[in-house]
């Protein structure tokens, strides 16, 4: 991933985690992280330089370190579930997700976090993968690892906005999409 749009990703939060892995350093915001290849460590005022952060700009994030869960960098596992096409993209409290298919169920990503990796290779494939820390997607560029997110939990508002556009298709599916739906019982308010 180029360094522009893992600035975009920690200007996202405010955030700059810093991950040692074994072979290189990755970088991200705590929701999403890349590789930075040919790094290994750096200190806090490289990261800020690498991102082109001002000096005003690097007081005003957080900096963190940290070690990478080695099993989300590992191959493929015979529990690894590759994500099929898009579903649906959904605004819950004016932030996007895009909602994609799994076998185990739908795996919801904010766009934000998405974007900076698609928007190099709109043809890279997502992996579920479990980890320690829970699940994880990965972002693979033919068998190359380019980046780990972390999907958006499913519950509270989102559950209620899944059901909500669950309720509103099989309705429109049923009376119709002339229908007025605040006329028929349970209908949307």
């Amino acid at each position: 991933m180029k360094i522009k749009n893992i600035e975009r990703l920690v200007r996202l939060t405010g955030r700059i985690q810093l991950l040692d892995g074994a072979d290189n350093l990755w970088i991200g915001n705590g929701y999403a992280i890349a590789p930075v290849w040919d790094f290994k460590r750096i200190a806090d005022e490289q990261a800020a330089a690498l991102l082109n952060l001002t000096e005003k700009e690097r007081d005003k994030f957080r900096i963190e370190r940290g070690a990478i869960d080695e099993a989300a960098l590992t191959d493929p596992g015979p529990d690894e579930e590759l994500l099929g096409e898009p579903l649906i993209g959904a605004t819950v409290q004016e932030i996007a997700y895009t909602v994609y298919d799994a076998p185990s169920g739908a795996v919801w990503i904010r766009d934000a976090w998405l974007k900076p990796f698609l928007s190099e290779d709109k043809r890279a494939r997502l992996a579920l993968r479990q980890t320690e820390f829970g699940p994880r997607v990965a972002v693979l560029r033919g068998f190359f690892l380019v980046g780990i997110i972390a999907p958006a939990p499913v519950g509270g508002e989102l559950c209620r906005t899944l059901e909500t556009l669950y309720v509103r298709t099989s309705q429109l599916l049923e009376f119709g999409p002339e229908t007025d739906m605040r006329a028929i019982k349970g209908g949307l308010s």
